[in-house]
C-alpha cells in the first residue's frame, strides 16, 4: 500500500512539473528545457517616443482612422455580462 502510494506521489509531482511549463519570449538557447518555443532575435531599434506619439495618434481614434493601414476588427464588448450587460466599445 505504501508503495502504491508513492507512486502516485511522484506521478502527480511529476504531472505538476509539465502543466506550470510555459514558454515567456527567449532566445531559443535559453529554452532548452524542451519546450522549443524560442525566438531569435532580429536587428532594429524601438521607435523614439515621437514616432510612438504618431502611432498612438493614428491607433486611437479607431478603424476610421487608419483605414487599410491597419487589421480589420470587430466590434469589441467591454465586460462579461455579470452583473451588467455587456457593452459595445
Amino acid at each position: 500500500m505504501n508503495a502504491r502510494i508513492s507512486l502516485v506521489v511522484v506521478s502527480l509531482a511529476l504531472m505538476s512539473r509539465a502543466a506550470l511549463a510555459f514558454c515567456p519570449s527567449y532566445t531559443p538557447k535559453e529554452t532548452a528545457g524542451g519546450q522549443n518555443c524560442g525566438v531569435d532575435p532580429a536587428p532594429g531599434t524601438n521607435p523614439t517616443i515621437p514616432e510612438w506619439n504618431l502611432v498612438f495618434a493614428k491607433v486611437a481614434p479607431g478603424k476610421a482612422s487608419w483605414l487599410t493601414d491597419g487589421p480589420s476588427i470587430g466590434n469589441i464588448g467591454s465586460g462579461c455580462g455579470k452583473p451588467n450587460v455587456t457593452t459595445q466599445v
